[in-house]
């Protein structure tokens, strides 16, 4: 009973039905992603269930094994590029994702840069407002620049720029 189980049809019908539904869930799981590697994988592992089934079929014949090797290797070669597919989209998408953070760092170089040339603007002013004492409202002016310019380098600093007094 035992060599009749495993020389029988009953190991190959259940090792059949494992490729066959293995190769539906992959199908049917790309389909549902719209993943075009998932459907060759399955499609891959259809052309291996055939496979299969042709060698359980077919007498066996020197051509019948040629046969059998080739639907072997064509199911291979299709899992195989479905791999090599998903990989270079991954590829491609990290690539994508490089050029942002690429473009995302220059811009916030760029606004660094104008934003420190807008703060050593706001200190010469400074200084020269220092030097004529003239105007009435000149302290109030000078602390509340002298505030500003503190407030912006603690952005630039990343920290938590603190409000401003009224002056």
């Amino acid at each position: 009973a035992m060599r009749w189980l495993v020389d029988g049809p009953v190991l190959t019908v259940a090792a059949l039905s494992g490729w066959t539904a293995a190769a539906a869930v992959f199908v049917a799981d790309g389909f549902r992603r719209r993943s075009r590697p998932r459907i060759r994988l399955g499609l891959g592992l259809v052309v291996l269930a055939v496979g299969q089934l042709y060698r359980v079929a077919a007498p066996t014949t020197p051509e019948s094994n040629l046969v059998f090797g080739g639907l072997r290797l064509v199911g291979l070669l299709i899992a195989v590029r479905s791999v090599e597919s998903a990989q270079w989209r991954q590829q491609e998408e990290l690539a994508t994702a490089a050029l942002h953070m690429g473009r995302a760092q220059e811009a916030a170089t760029e606004r660094d840069h104008e934003l420190r040339n807008g703060l050593a603007g706001l200190a010469g002013i400074t200084h020269l407002l220092s030097n004529d004492t003239s105007s009435p409202h000149h302290e109030r002016l000078k602390h509340a620049v002298l505030a500003e310019l503190g407030r912006l380098h603690a952005l630039l600093d990343g920290g938590q720029p603190e409000a401003l007094p009224d002056f």
